[in-house]
């Protein structure tokens, strides 16, 4: 049975002028997810996709270290939070990756919870520590451990890109014009399945993707198998990121997408002219069925942030790895 529908929105771009850190990387985030318009210029005010977001300030005095993304009171029902973090110098304790790592300074990081409780009274994302396989940087629930999601280097962050839905959320940051730092996460896939050991209580699937820790951005065939993709999760270090958390657990498993494709469709139309919309779908490294992603379709090659209209009707939100140069196509379903 399929889950209802999610409805894609895209905020306001934020441009990036402050010294670039991850500091201002987390700023750029915390003011994109608080906007009070979308890029369309509708209100976010009653919106059911609209997500609020919270900083942490404290834990290192004086600059943002971590954001946490509160998704809308509508659809699940599992208390999911999203985090991102990082710092100019690594905590205290070693902290809970997906997979064993060091900390790398100014290396953004993505956790996703479930069932999760509130943030920063008794706990903070230094609490998410390596000595510990439950910890969370939440008060309760369980967590994915954190996942790389790209590599500032020495470039310059230029642009934020955030879209949000009921249910997940979407995040890209270019430098120049290229996409360096990329995740979705939240219950994004659809198990088309109500038992028990497809979904949680609730129906939906919990996870992320992320790119990898490298410098060189996204790849033109990011919805491949290899490179600096997404949807494709592998056991290597700091190599990409697809992990949900398996149904009824605390634990995850890594999952990657069917039949990844190298074509790059740059004139593709169906037989009636009209621009088509292919669902991906999901599997766990296992082989076992996963699902399909909520309102993702593969499409016609385009760049990062059109809007895709089909004669005066709005069809999506298209995602490249460049906002001037069209390869693979990710469209976000309005």
């Amino acid at each position: 049975m399929a889950l209802p529908a999610l409805n894609w929105r895209m905020l306001t771009p934020v441009t990036v002028t402050a010294t670039n850190t991850i500091h201002t990387l987390l700023d750029a985030i915390y003011s994109a997810g608080n906007q009070s318009t979308y890029a369309d210029g509708t209100t976010r005010t009653g919106a059911n996709t609209a997500w609020t977001w919270e900083r942490d300030r404290t834990t290192f005095a004086g600059v943002t270290t971590a954001v946490v993304g509160n998704p809308p009171a509508v659809g699940s029902s599992m208390e999911q939070r999203i985090i991102v973090c990082g710092h100019t110098s690594a905590p205290a304790s070693a902290l809970r990756y997906h997979k064993e790592t060091t900390f790398v300074a100014s290396r953004p990081l993505i956790g996703v919870a479930k069932s999760a409780g509130s943030y920063g009274v008794t706990t903070n994302w230094t609490s998410a520590v390596a000595s510990s396989a439950s910890s969370t940087p939440f008060s309760a629930g369980e967590f994915s451990g954190y996942c790389t999601t790209g590599n500032l280097g020495t470039a310059l962050y230029s642009t934020l890109y955030m879209y949000e839905s009921q249910e997940a959320v979407a995040v890209f940051a270019t430098v120049g014009t290229t996409v360096h730092m990329a995740f979705i996460a939240g219950a994004f896939v659809d198990p088309l399945s109500t038992n028990l050991l497809d979904a949680e209580t609730d129906g939906r699937v919990y996870g992320l993707t992320s790119i990898r820790n490298v410098t060189t951005g996204m790849d033109p065939g990011f919805l491949g198998s290899t490179g600096n993709s997404l949807f494709y999760g592998t056991a290597v270090v700091l190599e990409p990121n697809c992990i949900f958390f398996v149904p009824g657990s605390s634990s995850v498993s890594i999952g990657k997408r069917f039949n990844p494709t190298s074509d790059v469709f740059s004139s593709f139309t169906a037989a009636n002219g009209e621009i088509p919309l292919v669902p991906f779908q999901i599997q766990y490294a296992s082989g076992q069925y996963s699902g399909q992603l909520r309102e993702m379709f593969l499409t016609r090659a385009s760049l990062l942030s059109n809007k895709l209209r089909d004669g005066s009707t709005d069809k999506g939100y298209t995602i490249g790895y460049s906002s001037t140069t069209a390869s693979h196509t990710l469209l976000l379903k309005v």
